[in-house]
């Protein structure tokens, strides 16, 4: 039975795109790995039913960019690996709702110059106050 998946792993699957009930009765899932696929884009509700997700790796695929819609209801997520794609903006609002969010990696995307910092921040504190402490020319070039 799926219902009780906690990982689910279909990184290196030349994924071109994913439909939009494909997760859909997985309440359960914790981590979610979707690396070294060719995603281009993501429905904004794809992972709205995953509320107990913790992480979600998008690694090394060809995302241009997401919206404060795609993590609107995982508030439990931890760590989200977006390293190496080509986006160019996020929505400034992203990650608002994420009280325990560790990880953000955004290194190897359009958005972070490497002449202005590494573009992957971490949270040392157990709760957050401000999302944006990316340094400030990350946070200009890659949050809207």
């Amino acid at each position: 039975n799926l219902r009780k998946l906690f990982v689910l792993d279909l990184s290196h699957n030349q994924l071109t795109s994913l439909p939009s009930k494909i997760l859909q009765n997985l309440n359960k899932l914790n981590s979610i790995r979707l690396n070294n696929n060719q995603l281009t884009f993501l429905l904004s509700e794809l992972f709205s039913n995953l509320v107990e997700l913790t992480e979600i790796h998008l690694k090394s695929n060809q995302l241009t960019s997401l919206t404060a819609h795609h993590f609107s209801n995982n508030k439990w997520l931890q760590q989200v690996w977006l390293n190496d794609n080509k986006i160019t903006k996020l929505d400034s609002k992203m990650f608002d709702n994420m009280q325990s969010l560790q990880v953000v990696d955004l290194r190897g995307n359009r958005c972070v110059d490497k002449a202005y910092g590494d573009g992957i921040w971490f949270n040392e504190k157990a709760f957050l106050r401000d999302k944006n402490e990316f340094n400030d020319d990350v946070t200009r070039k890659c949050f809207n």
